[in-house]
């Protein structure tokens, strides 16, 4: 790893556990964390280097559309970008996120889709009359039950596939604005439009729990 890209991953450090090199950048915002911090030891339990963004800014919530966090994504995106264009990056939720196994090479090959975690329920809206239509979501739906998108984890082969991924969910904007990032892939899934989107119904890569 370049002492540039260094300097801007949050590495949690763990004795006795190094950095995996060939593993992805996992990606948070977060405007607080402590040192019990779920997220961090767990990354740094598996040796995968932690890019935070956020700290110290003012909070937000969903319920306003979440309008800090893709701005913020996208910043860090186009410096991982600029710095370590090839390697794959994962962007999940700060708060309720946990790194549970070791990096696996499967996590990467789906080539230009990004993939999402899946979940059983629509939310923060049921659009079920929508994906009674759509394709993909009625072939998930033979084989497992998680077949919703959730915007709380996906991961990319690259940053700069990443950033046409958030260029595609801003384009969605106008539709169910307040809903914030999680309505706007709903549309984007629905629309199936470029990048591709795959939901990881299987929970191959990614697992929601619901209470």
């Amino acid at each position: 790893m370049s002492d540039s890209l260094s300097s801007i991953l949050r590495v949690h450090s763990t004795p006795g556990h190094r950095l995996a090199i060939d593993g992805p950048i996992i990606l948070a915002v977060a405007t607080s964390v402590d040192e019990n911090w779920p997220l961090g030891l767990s990354a740094a339990l598996h040796g995968l280097p932690l890019a935070v963004v956020g700290l110290g800014q003012p909070g937000w919530s969903w319920t306003t559309g979440n309008a800090g966090k893709l701005p913020l994504l996208r910043a860090a995106l186009q410096q991982l970008h600029k710095l370590a264009p090839h390697r794959a990056v994962v962007v999940a939720d700060a708060t309720d996120t946990v790194v549970a196994n070791p990096f696996s090479s499967s996590l990467l090959r789906r080539g230009d889709a990004v993939v999402v975690s899946g979940e059983c329920n629509s939310w923060p809206r049921c659009y079920r009359r929508l994906y009674a239509q759509h394709a993909p979501h009625q072939r998930c739906l033979r084989r497992w039950a998680a077949c919703y998108p959730n915007s709380g984890a996906f991961v990319g082969r690259t940053p700069g596939l990443l950033l046409e991924f958030l260029d595609a969910l801003n384009a969605t904007r106008q539709r169910d604005a307040d809903d914030g990032d999680q309505g706007q892939l709903h549309h984007l899934y629905l629309r199936q439009g470029a990048p591709a989107v795959r939901v990881d119904g299987a929970g191959d890569s990614f697992l929601s729990l619901y209470p």
